[in-house]
């Protein structure tokens, strides 16, 4: 599989890893109001954008510094069944035919 924003190869697992490791900054997480929290990521092929709300544990406002790496984890997830479902070929993947949304992708 291939990074959908440089040029890495490795297995999903590989390209996951990677993705958290060199491309953190592809999502965006944020405060919203007093006590909530979002992340949003964009589709680099399409646009196509997912703002999730992040339901810390006793609305702690450190939550975002100590579990940063797993919520990029989650929504690098989301964006990697969004390509193989909807930019298969973009990310070195065999097309494929009919309706294969994910539920959870973007």
């Amino acid at each position: 599989m291939k990074c959908p924003y440089c040029v890495a190869e490795g297995t999903r697992m590989e390209t996951h890893a990677h993705l958290a490791a060199d491309h953190p900054d592809a999502v965006e997480t944020k405060q919203d109001g007093e006590t909530s929290f979002v992340f949003v990521l964009r589709c680099p092929e399409c646009g196509s954008e997912a703002e999730r709300r992040i339901n810390p544990r006793g609305r702690d406002p450190k939550f975002l510094e100590e579990f940063d790496r797993e919520i990029r984890l989650v929504a690098f997830d989301m964006l990697l069944y969004h390509m193989q479902a909807d930019h298969p070929e973009s990310v070195g993947l065999p097309p494929h035919s009919g309706d294969t949304r994910v539920e959870g992708s973007l």
